[in-house]
């Protein structure tokens, strides 16, 4: 099993999505995009930046594709490392280090597209990931990724021993489930977790807790075809760093306008914060604060909805996860 891992003074972030589109052949689409979010950080700062595409295949006989990122060419030939065959046909996965291209490009979003315009071939898009590295002095990150794709049939399980114990691991990836009365156990040391319920391709994170051995196995009865659960991308990780954190508190002003004090009790600094009000299901105002450091305040002023329960709503992201904090005002 190959697999990569690493610890130390970094900062990690990976943007994984399960897309299942089919490119190429008759009626379908021949180019695909998504943007992904680059690190908060300067990019001189970037350790490592890892591209990873997964497509399952019926035939190995894929003609010509191109990939791109930020508009430079990856590659315009299909040259995976490595194939896997399953009930209906292949799966094959192919990572690129784009490292000098994320650090010489700066830019908030980095722009993967992918064209195959073969007709009498197609290729099923399971998953396109963005992993970076960044140096943090503050941070204390150990993760283990896998770089090569899991075929389980029924009954069939597969351990992952980490090089190191995690205390407080989350798990991220992507997989293919074929029915939805397929399982997937995830085995740790002191837990298991069940995904059960899907059909399709999805995106998963779960906090794992403590592990330094990972089982997965696929209970079904493999009444269905294709009979195999594919984890396209895994990547198993701990990581110590200071976070932003908002709280926000209202004054009211008078029945159309309120002071909202926002404020960031966390340990880092909180970029693009949201703060928007709704009442009646429309959204009555919203702000944009560009940046608030740690242990510092902005006030603003939101517009109100009198008569109404206004939900005073502040959202804020950190890496590649998402925050709110919300609170409530009814003004007469």
């Amino acid at each position: 099993m190959q697999v990569v891992h690493e610890s130390g003074n970094f900062d990690l972030a990976y943007e994984a999505i399960a897309p299942h589109v089919i490119l190429g052949g008759i009626g379908n689409k021949t180019h695909y995009y998504i943007d992904f979010a680059a690190t908060p950080y300067d990019s001189t700062g970037i350790v490592r930046a890892l591209l990873d595409i997964v497509v399952s295949v019926k035939n190995n006989n894929v003609r010509k594709w191109k990939i791109e990122l930020s508009d430079v060419v990856l590659t315009r030939e299909f040259k995976p490392q490595v194939c896997k065959r399953y009930s209906s046909g292949y799966v094959c996965k192919v990572v690129f280090d784009v490292t000098p291209i994320v650090k010489s490009k700066p830019s908030a979003r980095h722009r993967v597209s992918i064209f195959y315009p073969e007709m009498n071939n197609e290729i099923n898009l399971l998953h396109v990931g963005f992993l970076t590295l960044t140096n943090d002095k503050k941070a204390r990150t150990k993760y283990v990724y896998l770089n090569e794709p899991l075929i389980l049939g029924p009954g069939e399980k597969t351990s992952i021993g980490l090089p190191f114990r995690l205390e407080n691991a989350y798990i991220k990836m992507t997989l293919t489930i074929p029915h939805s009365s397929a399982q997937l156990i995830l085995a740790s040391n002191h837990s298991e977790i069940e995904i059960s319920g899907y059909q399709g391709s999805l995106e998963y994170t779960d906090n794992i807790k403590e592990v330094q051995t990972l089982t997965i196995a696929h209970m079904g009865s493999g009444a269905y075809l294709p009979k195999e659960i594919i984890v396209s991308s895994l990547l198993i990780y701990e990581t110590n760093i200071p976070r932003p954190n908002i709280d926000i508190n209202i004054r009211k002003l008078n029945n159309n306008k309120a002071e909202i004090i926002v404020e960031n009790i966390g340990n880092n600094v909180a970029t693009n914060v949201i703060i928007v009000n709704i009442a009646v299901g429309t959204v009555v105002d919203r702000k944009v604060i560009e940046q608030i450091e740690a242990g510092k305040k902005k006030n603003i002023i939101i517009k109100m909805k009198p008569g109404h329960l206004n939900i005073i709503r502040a959202i804020w992201r950190f890496k590649d996860n998402t925050y709110i904090v919300e609170k409530k005002i009814r003004p007469s």
